[in-house]
């Protein structure tokens, strides 16, 4: 082989590598975009999910806070309705309350026998 073709492989050489460094660099730009955009996804989806979080630490507390229980009620669980609770509320309580204002009624503990 002689010099000149020699030459001209080196320089058909060099244009491959300045190709595949083009290629290369191209590749991490798209990349480190790709990888700033998950980034920022990441950070909104951690910012809604400690919100959420937030949102529901601050719903049971006020669930827990909300709350009136009444012991010694004598009736069984068929007999306990939105009424008697309410008219309980009032006799005892001695405020205005209306039934709407009740969202659940639940029966806690052992059924007593009643005779």
């Amino acid at each position: 082989m002689n010099d000149a073709s020699m030459q001209t492989i080196l320089n058909k050489i060099e244009e491959g590598n300045e190709e595949l460094e083009n290629c290369i660099r191209a590749s991490e730009i798209r990349l480190q975009l790709q990888i700033e955009s998950l980034n920022n996804k990441i950070k909104t989806l951690e910012n809604e999910n400690k919100n959420l979080k937030n949102k529901v630490k601050i719903f049971e507390r006020d669930n827990k806070l909300n709350n009136i229980i009444i012991f010694g009620l004598n009736k069984t669980p068929a007999e306990v309705n939105p009424n008697l609770i309410t008219g309980e509320i009032i006799r005892l309580l001695q405020v205005d309350i209306i039934e709407p204002d009740n969202n659940y009624i639940y029966c806690l503990g052992k059924q007593k026998i009643v005779q």
